[in-house]
């Protein structure tokens, strides 16, 4: 039996994927907090709805609307939920794809803090960078 907080982030990515963001926004926490690893510019940490939100339009914006996610795997703990991603997205007419490790941390049923960890991390920062 899945556990219900990967339940609950499979309904955010599915969400997600639709472009649903009342739907997105209401499963995080007010205060939330993405944290994005590297140096591109999407790295740093996202602090609030607004600046996440900020944060993927930046990336869809950078990706020319090309950006996809499809889960490898969900996995879940009373603490954390850990989704592997196969993400890839186009640039510039390039295209590439990368993994990448999210780390989620729920609180009373909605996300209140995020990890991102891209596997091909200088890779993509210079992909983003361009």
């Amino acid at each position: 039996m899945e556990h219900e907080d990967a339940k609950t982030i499979r309904i955010i990515i599915d969400a997600f994927q639709r472009a649903d963001w009342d739907t997105v926004r209401s499963y995080w926490d007010d205060n939330i907090v993405v944290h994005y690893s590297g140096h591109g510019p999407l790295a740093g940490d996202h602090r609030g709805k607004d600046a996440v939100i900020s944060m993927l339009q930046r990336l869809d914006e950078l990706t020319e609307n090309t950006f996809r996610l499809e889960i490898h795997d969900v996995l879940a703990s009373e603490d954390h939920v850990v989704v592997l991603y196969n993400e890839s997205a186009r640039r510039g007419g390039v295209d590439f794809a990368w993994n990448l490790v999210a780390v989620y941390h729920l609180r009373d049923g909605k996300i209140a803090e995020a990890w991102l960890h891209p596997g091909e991390q200088a890779e993509l920062d210079e992909f983003l960078s361009r």
